[in-house]
């Protein structure tokens, strides 16, 4: 009996770290249907979870496997309220409420895992009993994702701005409402077809995908036949394009209009609408009157000129991130670093780049294919098909970790999306990877915990990743750090999340073995269906470290590698 506790045990450890195959479900399911000291004990341990939850406060909820197409709403968690500490009374209601919350829980995963697969279509998990862990939810599928963008930002120079309190860039989409740059030129391209080049100091506010309102600064826009109607508004005038290129400007002196090529039409107030052709130009002074002015159209920088600014900017950036890696890539700590540089389609083998050089580290590429990096001229591995990765064998063992990579994720297909993850799910073994609800998630294996607050080993961020990210390049960095007990994660070279991992539950050693860049493998057992992990974007940069980063080392690699 005891041997049969300790594989359910065993079991449901490799159930939660989403390593259980087929086989090893039928026999959870087995044995929690045969067994009734199994059940029993299986349930006890859920109940004394709940209850420690909802004594603590800590107002997450339980991991629910539930059937598929069970009850409607799944998709909000239910959480345990604080006890009261005004009087005795209310803190004994509270435990007996916990306790038989806790037992209707046990239930529940006992039928779910006896009739249906241990994931439904909504699944909600959490490090239970930990206040400052982050909990896993997957929302029902049965709404449509919708956006509110009426633009995206597609190039960019010299802008040091923010938009929703996120460095503006590549990539970036925009919703209705006020834009600002300082300084520099941006692209923006609407839904509807139309692209402006905006040039600061500059204020835009974007109302719809059709129309905009200049509020200083300058403009030029280009408008397709697709895209006939565009409408920009500065002072009185309401300047609607009738397929056409043309440039608007306004400053202390007030807003004047000046068309290259095609026709527009001006509106002012109750006057009669103007028709402006090609070399015409209109100045609205601060007294509301609007005459005919000269045409200056070297005041506004075209596009070919913006793009040769944009390619001068993007050879000085990776020129510059070379001649940094010259030393990152000797640093003594790195156990593994892949800069995925290499231009030929055809090598299959993707180098580690550390120094003194370790061929025995290098990559074997399976089915991924290059794409454009970071800048034009640099590389990266695009991931689309279940079978792309990249196959390593890192040997060792090791204390603290710390891994960075750039990456650009085009949408987050699967319910786990892999950055890096070893073969199997052993003592020590780390895996880094992305939830479909996006966060980032982190975990080390640590056999044989018997902690009545359950896994608190995997540590989760907050939602970072949302589908107006899709196609920009971001850098994500997770330290793993044994003698302080702590696992952090990063977004952009900024802290997003740390959480203290409890002693019993730290593995000091830590090991690789063959491991997947990208996606999930496991080699050794060929005649199991393999999970479907792949990461659907690209990877540009990988390192891994045998120390835990600080902040500032974080900071710089943002910094240096920053697009």
């Amino acid at each position: 009996m005891k041997d049969q506790l300790q594989e359910l045990e065993h079991l449901l450890h490799d159930w939660e770290a989403g390593v259980l195959d087929n086989e090893g479900l039928g026999r959870l399911r087995e044995i929690l249907r045969t067994d009734e000291a199994a059940r029993g004990h299986f349930a006890r341990l859920q109940t004394f979870n709940v209850a420690l939850m909802s004594e603590a406060g800590s107002g997450e909820s339980i991991s629910l496997p539930l059937p598929s197409g069970a009850a409607s709403d799944r998709s909000a968690p239910t959480t345990a309220a604080p006890p009261s500490v005004d009087a005795a009374g209310g803190e004994r209601s509270a435990r007996v409420v916990a306790f038989v919350v806790g037992a209707l829980a046990a239930s529940l995963l006992v039928a779910a895992f006896l009739s249906a697969p241990p994931f439904g279509d909504d699944v909600v998990e959490s490090n239970e009993g930990n206040a400052s862990s982050v909990a896993i939810v997957r929302k029902a599928s049965d709404v449509e994702p919708s956006s509110r963008g009426v633009a995206i930002v597609t190039q960019l120079v010299g802008v040091n701005s923010q938009v929703d309190g996120r460095e503006l860039s590549a990539g970036q989409s925009l919703v209705p409402g006020e834009f600002r740059i300082e300084q520099g030129l941006v692209q923006i391209e609407f839904f509807c077809g139309a692209t402006i080049l905006l040039e600061g100091p500059a204020e835009l506010q974007l109302v719809s995908t059709e129309l905009a309102r200049l509020r200083q600064g300058k403009l030029r826009a280009q408008v397709p036949p697709a895209a006939h109607g565009f409408t920009v508004e500065a002072d009185d005038l309401r300047v609607v394009d009738l397929g056409t290129e043309f440039g608007v400007s306004v400053s202390t002196e007030g807003a004047d209009v000046e068309v290259f090529d095609g026709e527009v039409e001006v509106h002012h107030g109750g006057s009669a609408i103007r028709l402006l052709g090609q070399g015409d130009a209109v100045m609205h002074d601060r007294r509301g009157e609007l005459a005919d002015a000269i045409a200056r159209p070297n005041r506004f920088v075209d596009m070919a000129s913006f793009h040769q600014q944009l390619s001068a900017r993007q050879v000085d950036q990776l020129e510059a991130w070379k001649r940094w890696t010259e030393s990152f890539r000797k640093d003594e700590r790195l156990i593994a670093y892949y800069d995925f540089n290499d231009p030929e389609r055809w090598n299959r083998r993707l180098p580690c780049r550390t120094e003194p050089a370790n061929r025995e580290l290098d990559g074997a590429i399976v089915g991924a294919v290059p794409a454009v990096g970071r800048w034009d001229g640099k590389n990266s591995l695009e991931f689309k098909r279940p079978g792309d990765r990249v196959r390593v064998s890192i040997p060792g063992e090791f204390r603290s970790l710390s891994f960075s990579a750039w990456v650009r994720i085009d949408s987050l297909d699967r319910w786990y999306n892999s950055l890096f993850l070893t073969d199997e799910y052993d003592e020590g073994e780390p895996h880094w990877q992305i939830l479909d609800t996006g966060q980032l998630y982190f975990s080390v294996c640590k056999r044989g915990v018997k902690s009545p607050l359950g896994n608190q080993r995997k540590v989760l961020s907050p939602v970072f990743w949302e589908p107006s990210l899709s196609g920009k390049w971001l850098h994500l960095a997770t330290t793993y750090d044994v003698d302080r007990r702590l696992t952090r994660h990063y977004l952009n070279g900024e802290l997003l999340h740390e959480q203290e991992i409890p002693a019993d539950q730290v593995a000091t050693v830590t090991r690789f073995g063959p491991s997947t860049i990208g996606n999930w493998t496991r080699p050794n057992r060929p005649d199991l269906d393999f999970a479907i992990r792949n990461l659907n974007g690209s990877i540009d940069e990988l390192a891994i470290f045998s120390e835990p980063l600080s902040a500032e080392e974080i900071q710089e690699i943002y910094v240096h590698g920053k697009p």
